[in-house]
């Protein structure tokens, strides 16, 4: 099995730059998967909510 890399491709004087943008790219997705969750939490929540104040008025049964 061979792993390979694209670091050889990149100039020594750019490595920092793209290390940066990685780091950058890397931070912005973590944070979109964070927001994701705390934004699906709160649906479940609402949803949570709605049915169990419908099912007390018995529109649900």
């Amino acid at each position: 099995m061979t792993v390979s890399s694209n670091a050889g491709a990149i100039p020594r004087m750019n490595m920092a730059a793209y290390a940066a943008s990685k780091a950058a790219a890397t931070s912005f997705l973590k944070n979109a998967w964070i927001r994701a969750g705390c934004l699906w939490n709160q649906v479940q929540r609402r949803l949570s909510w709605v049915y169990r104040n419908t099912y007390a008025m018995g529109f649900m049964a």
